[in-house]
């Protein structure tokens, strides 16, 4: 998969590295370490990844240079609608990527919530139980549609360390396949936009956790909105895709882990109330997506 998927980047003119067969075309396998192994090469890339580079990698707001590019990259290959893997990417929201994890990774930080908040006093417990509740019940809806969101197969890591970029600054391509796999454009921009944005340079010093909580989160909220008019360049979002937007960002962002530690970290009363607040406002604010989606 890795080796088709890379190549089916380099004929939308993103370089990745070849992987490398031995003589009679194979890739070999070895023991090592008591497990079997799949053994092969990658040629060596002409460009340089991201975090080498030698000249400013952000632009005045913040951004990586290569924000934009990425986007639309990922964008592309959503259009091509790639069907030749059944493996998740690591992004998976409703099943593992792994056969060792016992749940997806949104659940399980969802479950580190719902552990803080059944360790809460007394006097918060009922709240809190209402908002898991609710992302419970916006979850299983999510799910119960899912499959009417498109799918492609996508790299599916897209950070510092994988963008290559040339001399001068522009983006060439990627690598790094290891969580490579099918996966939704939206759920994509859900979870790695507001993390590959690049730098805001806000100072949260002083702030509370509650406040650090909302600042990032409305950073977050900012950067998918950006990503997804980015994305809509290259790729028209259908009905479902619309319609679910939202209710997908409800089922990743408001017990994820920016929230999980605000509530972990809470000690006084005014810190559970903010933790609760900013948990139980990205379940219900009516943050607009489908109108940049068009």
């Amino acid at each position: 998969m890795w080796e088709r998927l890379a190549r089916e980047y380099r004929a939308l003119g993103y370089y990745c590295p070849r992987f490398l067969r031995d003589r009679a075309g194979n890739f070999p396998q070895i023991d090592y370490e008591g497990r079997r192994c799949v053994v092969w090469a990658e040629e060596f890339a002409p460009y340089t990844p991201a975090d080498r580079a030698e000249f400013p990698i952000t632009l005045p707001d913040g951004r990586y240079i290569w924000y934009e590019d990425a986007i639309i990259m990922n964008a592309r290959v959503a259009a091509k609608r790639f069907d030749f893997s059944y493996l998740p990417s690591a992004y998976t929201l409703f099943e593992v990527f792994d056969k060792n994890d016992a749940e997806p990774e949104v659940l399980d930080v969802a479950h580190g919530w719902l552990r803080a908040a059944q360790a809460l006093p007394e006097r918060f417990r009922e709240r809190a139980m209402d908002i898991w509740a609710r992302w419970e019940a916006n979850r299983a809806a999510v799910k119960s549609r899912y499959d009417e969101i498109p799918t492609s197969v996508f790299q599916s890591d897209i950070n510092r360390s994988n963008i290559l970029l040339d001399a001068a600054g522009a983006f060439r391509g990627v690598i790094d396949f290891n969580i490579a796999g099918r996966d939704t454009l939206l759920n994509l921009i859900m979870r790695e936009a507001p993390f590959t944005w690049g730098d805001t340079g806000e100072d949260t010093d002083g702030l509370s956790p509650g406040e650090v909580a909302r600042r990032e989160n409305d950073d977050a909220v900012r950067c998918i909105k950006y990503a997804l008019s980015v994305a809509g360049r290259e790729y028209r979002f259908s009905d479902a895709e619309r319609e679910l937007a939202l209710p997908l960002f409800r089922c990743v962002k408001p017990l994820w882990l920016t929230n999980c530690e605000c509530l972990e970290a809470a000690k006084t009363d005014e810190d559970i109330a903010a933790a609760l607040d900013e948990a139980e406002r990205l379940l219900t604010e009516d943050f607009d997506f489908a109108s940049v989606m068009e």
